[in-house]
């Protein structure tokens, strides 16, 4: 669990504090609850899996009994291993790291031929390996006195699978077998092969004779491509604001052997976090009924204590939780959780681009704020003439401004800090109409803020002399564009003096006259189809004798719903049809201009003429293009 590393503030304010893994005794080990290909080279230390020659991987494996019942493609933080030997028996010992266990007699019944006998191991993940042995007890003797070194397989074949190359059953292909021995004469089987991933392995007896098998070592070097840390539910003791979460981390190589700390290496890490309301994310079912199908929720504890048979399964619980936030990619960033929230949870995933080269993390810090501006605070928007639209959310042509109603509802205890201002974020330039203020979506009076700031990325509304104290409806009037078919316009309340964290709008009913209970809207589906809606030439005519009056024309172009950056391309011709001018980028969508100055690329005048302006935009195959003509005198 991460650790308080000063005390909350009262109501006078909520200074920021900071939650870390490593203080007060705790450790990511302590706050573990499941992971994947992790390696703990310290208390205070975790990285993705990585082994150094002479490391058997089998014993930094933590192994079960029995095929995988949930499909082979699962990473999983637990190997298993099985055979297809019809007596069940555990398979434990040959993978426990003592040589003096081992499957015992199970193969050695008088007149069996051991022929065919399989074993398989799933390691869970992909391991970089280049050799793999096998042996029996290498001391003592049977009952007849036969030394058990010479109770060894004869005859085999070795197949491997890296994991990724799946049949349409779902299970492994193994393909040829990386190593065939008709006849060996040595007790220690030893099969070297290039490095490689690998996940799953085979070992298919091909000899007659009586075996046993003491240990299955596996030996290699490099780091797993891809490895999991999931931390416990952490409490925070009570709902706080989110800030942003900050974390150390160093890149390795392995080099001559040894783990070497190398900016370089082709490895990176990322976070996803989730909050909540209650101490668990998910949900446990019991099966009450199973000719019905009826089942009924149960505590983590009691589903645990439940029999395999009366295991209903469970899944997120979508109610009190949130869902798992888009990756962190780089340390600072603003987490951007559903807030306050008392609950949270985090998991790493740290990826290696290649075999030698990983990554570990040293700390982790997040930053809170306690108590919240508000203790509840959703939003919802809505065109301002539709509050209620049949299907539930606003939706309007792509690249026009609309007027929209965005209504919020802040719900204040005495303890909470309140705020004075309101920033909305949008994908375009917006213009504000309106701001209402009031204790409810029925008694709102017009309130001018005390200021504004409009920009590309959003829309800030400042009224300290209106400070919000108490449960208080609001609502702000806007005009905006979309270029997407789908824009999010969220929110977030601050104070301007305080040093308190702001706090996201969550989408929900905010206005009983309002039915859309989101921050979502959509683009209509005929505006969708049109990449290019819209071409501005101005001025029209332009006499560039550098008087400075119209000398030059600005080219402002529209580009909707891409989701990808393409070529696009504006062109100037004259009636000959001959180019006297060209501008190529390649853009995503957007709100975009250039200038021409009526010059050709020579830097020469154009002469007196109408001209052609074209932007074309290049989506795949298809080409949108617009046309506007323009003049030039003198």
């Amino acid at each position: 669990m991460l650790l308080l590393a000063t005390g909350l503030c009262s109501n006078a304010g909520a200074e920021v504090t900071h939650w870390r893994i490593n203080e007060g005794g705790r450790s990511w080990q302590s706050e573990e609850r499941s992971s994947t290909a992790i390696n703990f080279p310290s208390p205070n230390v975790i990285q993705i899996a990585g082994f150094g020659p002479g490391e058997n991987i089998t014993q930094a494996l933590t192994w079960a009994d029995g095929i995988p019942r949930d499909g082979f493609d699962i990473q999983r933080p637990v190997a298993r291993i099985w055979n297809n030997y019809p007596l069940k028996k555990t398979d434990i010992p040959m993978v426990d790291g003592d040589p003096e266990t081992s499957t015992g007699n199970r193969f050695k019944v008088f007149g069996s031929s051991q022929r065919g006998k399989r074993f398989w191991l799933d390691l869970g993940s992909r391991f970089p390996l280049n050799q793999i042995r096998f042996y029996p007890r290498l001391t003592g003797e049977d009952n007849a006195g036969i030394p058990l070194w010479e109770s060894y397989i004869r005859g085999y074949e070795l197949f491997i699978n890296d994991g990724l190359d799946f049949g349409t059953d779902g299970k492994p292909i193994y393909g040829d077998p990386i190593k065939r021995v008709e006849f060996s004469r040595d007790s220690v089987s030893v099969v070297d092969f290039d490095l490689e991933f690998v996940r799953y392995i085979m070992l298919r007896v091909t000899s007659t004779n009586p075996f046993e098998i003491a240990e299955i070592e596996l030996y290699g070097e490099g780091f797993v491509p891809r490895g999991e840390y999931l931390s416990k539910v952490i409490d925070l003791g009570q709902p706080a604001n989110f800030g942003t979460l900050n974390w150390s981390a160093g890149k390795l190589r392995i080099i001559n052997g040894e783990q070497t700390v190398e900016p370089e290496a082709l490895a990176n890490v990322s976070f996803q976090m989730r909050s909540g309301t209650d101490d668990t994310p998910l949900v446990f079912y019991q099966i009450t009924d199973r000719y019905l199908d009826e089942q009924t929720t149960v505590t983590e504890a009691e589903y645990n204590a439940l029999s395999a048979s009366d295991q209903g399964g469970f899944e997120d619980d979508q109610t009190n939780w949130s869902r798992w936030s888009p990756p962190f990619t780089i340390s600072g960033q603003p987490v951007g959780l559903p807030s306050p929230r008392r609950y949270l949870q985090f998991r790493a995933t740290m990826e290696s681009a290649s075999i030698l080269d990983g990554i570990r993390i040293d700390d982790l810090d997040l930053e809170i704020a306690s108590p919240p501006l508000a203790q509840g605070l959703v939003g919802e928007i809505s065109l301002l003439d539709t509050p209620a639209p049949q299907n539930g959310f606003a939706e309007v042509p792509a690249g026009k401004f609309i007027p929209f109603a965005y209504d919020l509802r802040a719900n204040l205890s005495n303890a909470d800090l309140g705020f004075d201002a309101l920033q909305i974020f949008t994908s375009t330039t917006p213009r504000f109409e309106k701001l209402l203020i009031g204790p409810n979506e029925n008694s709102l009076d017009e309130v001018e803020p005390d200021s504004i700031k409009a920009a590309a990325d959003g829309l800030t509304l400042f009224f300290p002399s209106n400070r919000i104290t108490s449960t208080t409806s609001l609502r702000v009037i806007f005009d905006a564009q979309l270029l997407g078919q789908s824009t999010f316009f969220n929110g977030q309340i601050f104070a301007i003096q305080g040093k308190e964290l702001p706090q996201p709008v969550l989408p929900a009913n905010a206005n009983q006259q309002v039915t859309t209970d989101n921050l979502q809207v959509l683009t209509s589906a005929e505006s969708r189809r049109n990449v290019l809606p819209f071409l501005e030439i101005d001025p029209p005519v332009i006499s560039p004798n550098g008087d400075g009056i119209n000398d030059k024309t600005e080219i402002r172009y529209n580009v909707l719903q891409l989701l990808e950056d393409v070529p696009n391309r504006v062109e100037v011709y004259d009636l000959a049809g001959r180019q006297v001018y060209s501008f190529s980028a390649t853009r995503g969508r957007g709100i975009y201009q250039e200038v021409w100055d009526g010059r050709d690329p020579s830097g020469q005048l154009v002469p007196v003429g109408i001209y052609l302006i074209k932007v074309k935009v290049e989506v795949n195959l298809k080409d949108f293009v617009h046309t506007r003509m323009m003049a030039v005198v003198y």
